[in-house]
């Protein structure tokens, strides 16, 4: 059964009666507590003002200083690396169809040819490798072009450069290496005058292509 409404206004007037002293101490302590706490507000902000001024915003400010020089160390440095010459030296490998199981060797290598881009290395790997080649087409893997490098080196001339390297299978032993030793390899360098057919030991300075 439900109460009336004038029943129900009734009795919460008799229980804020019986209760008006407990209800008339407790606003009083609301109201010194909330007092207070604006009184000491100030006080607080100031304090928090002081510790930010004197510790937070001095690390805050040597931290962004320190971000903009890392920033602009490695801008300068990647421009500068960019601006170095570049040198592609070309690994051609080979293995016989009938030995598929087998490491591929090292027939031919390119040392240090001129660069002019990042993006001209496989051009300029297929160009080298047909002139190796008596100007012949070079058939290669293309799924197994290996770009890489780009580390900072210095020619015997004490003079910086940034090397990249390729390494490429060709399907077909080129002609200009049928009569060499399985220890050998045709090497062409600098200053690209000739080519020459020399040892595998003696030419061990780039140990994996």
């Amino acid at each position: 059964m439900q109460l009336k409404p004038t029943i129900y206004k009734n009795s919460m007037i008799c229980v804020i009666k019986r209760n008006s002293k407990f209800i008339l101490l407790t606003a009083f302590f609301l109201f010194f507590v909330i007092l207070n706490a604006f009184s000491v507000l100030p006080d607080i902000i100031n304090q928090f003002t002081k510790i930010w001024t004197d510790n937070v915003d001095p690390l805050l400010g040597t931290g962004t200083f320190i971000v903009a020089c890392a920033v602009w160390y490695g801008e300068k440095r990647e421009n500068w690396k960019e601006s170095l010459p570049k040198k592609l030296t070309v690994f051609f490998m080979y293995k016989k169809p009938s030995h598929p199981d087998t490491a591929p060797r090292e027939v031919m290598r390119c040392e240090c040819a001129e660069l002019a881009s990042e993006a001209d290395m496989r051009a300029l790997a297929q160009q080298i490798g047909n002139q190796m080649n008596d100007n012949v087409y070079l058939k290669f893997n293309a799924a197994k072009l290996k770009p890489h490098g780009g580390d900072i080196k210095k020619d015997e001339h004490q003079k910086i450069f940034r090397e990249f390297f390729i390494t490429i299978e060709v399907r077909e032993l080129p002609s200009t290496v049928v009569s060499i030793q399985k220890n050998e390899l045709l090497l062409w360098k600098h200053p690209f005058d000739e080519q020459k057919v020399v040892s595998i030991d003696n030419v061990n300075q780039y140990l994996t292509p």
